[in-house]
């Protein structure tokens, strides 16, 4: 089983490779080669022992920074978490993530993106409710619709699977540098 350390050295390998990607130039278009997303989300937790709502749907927060590459495909890192009183439903961590377009329009866009990172390890992300870790290993799948407010904002909204115990829909407004 990886411990910690093994954790670290794909993080920093991660991270050394998005740098690199990072100094490629942006595609020839319109977009920004930049864009911070601000985002609001609504967590559905697949596991529990509870179906009320109050212990399935938690709200959270995530900050994303995106680097246009070529064709609209962006990379990024994001934060994300929601906090609860309850230490087994706090989830606090962070992702690389990467974003394919699947429609690209004047106004709207559908995109496929996923992501991998790290993150808190509480007990409702675990099926049997027992196991729980300080760190493991996140990830996520899922849709991006996009549309263009003006040339420096978008509205965003995403419906994402995570770790396959949770279920999130996030709202956003981006800002393109």
């Amino acid at each position: 089983m990886p411990d910690i350390l093994d954790h670290m050295r794909i993080f920093k390998s991660l991270l050394f490779a998005l740098c690199l990607m990072l100094v490629k130039p942006a595609a020839a278009n319109d977009t920004p080669p930049i864009s911070l997303t601000i985002k609001g989300s609504a967590n559905l937790f697949l596991n529990g022992q509870s179906n009320t709502l109050e212990h399935r749907i938690k709200p959270g927060a995530r900050l994303e920074l995106l680097y246009h590459l070529y064709n609209e495909l962006e990379v990024g890192i994001e934060l994300a978490g929601n906090w609860d009183k309850n230490k087994n439903y706090r989830l606090i961590g962070g992702y690389f993530t990467a974003q394919v377009p699947i429609y690209s329009g004047s106004v709207f866009g559908l995109a496929m993106r996923t992501g991998w990172g790290m993150g808190t390890g509480p007990k409702i992300l675990f099926t049997d409710l027992t196991n729980e870790a300080d760190i493991v290993l996140w990830a996520q799948a899922g849709v991006q619709m996009r549309w263009l407010i003006t040339s420096m904002f978008s509205a965003t909204l995403e419906l994402m699977s995570e770790n396959m115990s949770l279920v999130t829909i996030n709202g956003g407004l981006r800002v393109h540098f």
